[in-house]
């Protein structure tokens, strides 16, 4: 439920404050944000974090409002996950 806000800039040069919902994805340190669209043509997005990869994203979804199309981004190689002892 604890949230994190951010300034993001667009690709058309403008700049706006996304909102993200802070919840815990199922599996091995992942921490999912989670953005609700809140105007008209707005996107959803939702990042996964690995906290064992010193949160770095290793997944993202851009879903437009209605869902038609939507953009993914996935880590294939990185910083590898730390040993918990």
């Amino acid at each position: 439920g604890a949230q994190v806000s951010i300034y993001v800039a667009g690709s058309r040069g403008d700049a706006d404050l996304w909102t993200f919902t802070v919840r815990n994805a199922p599996g091995d340190g992942l921490i999912e944000l989670l953005r609700e669209p809140r105007k008209e043509f707005d996107s959803r997005v939702e990042v996964w974090l690995h906290a064992r990869r010193g949160y770095w994203p290793v997944r993202a979804v851009q879903t437009q409002k209605g869902g038609e199309s939507s953009f993914e981004l996935v880590l294939e190689d990185g910083p590898k996950p730390l040993s918990l002892r």
